[in-house]
């Protein structure tokens, strides 16, 4: 299985790519593959909701151009709905391909196709965070999926 974290951002903070590092070595043990894509933000701009369209944008047509039917496509946004991990794992078990689509730091735009192209909105938690944080828990979750479906002793 590939997870995919796909995020727009111009500087990830090291502990976030230190704590990729980890994430992408433990999904290694379970033959699957964690990648972290950046998309690069190559215009600022003043107005916020111009910005989300912008970011949102970026993402979409990033995300659009490399699923297919077997890949499962969720976006994170405060909005979305809360599952366990479990509820997850049963979600992604029939798909090859995962993609946490994270928002830049301004979000996802409202009104954007992003909405209707995936297949689940779930939200993290109901506490602000950054997208930099969200990428770890992202990346959390994956090793917790496959630590489910594969039966393994850590998930309890």
């Amino acid at each position: 299985m590939l997870f995919r974290i796909v995020t727009v951002s111009n500087k990830l903070l090291d502990f976030v790519n230190h704590a990729i590092t980890h994430y992408k070595k433990n999904l290694k043990t379970f033959n699957s593959t964690l990648e972290l894509v950046v998309l690069r933000r190559h215009k600022k701009m003043r107005d916020i909701e111009q910005q989300k369209k912008y970011d949102t944008d970026l993402l979409y047509n990033w995300v659009k151009q490399i699923s297919n039917k077997s890949t499962l496509n969720i976006v994170l946004d405060p909005s979305g709905k809360q599952i366990s991990t479990e509820k997850l794992a049963e979600c992604v078990s029939d798909y090859s391909y995962v993609n946490f689509m994270i928002g830049g730091d301004v979000g996802i735009y409202k009104g954007h196709e992003i909405w209707s192209f995936a297949n689940m909105k779930l939200s993290i938690s109901p506490w602000t965070l950054s997208h930099q944080v969200c990428i770890i828990v992202c990346a959390e979750q994956a090793w917790r999926i496959l630590s489910i479906l594969k039966g393994h002793p850590y998930h309890k």
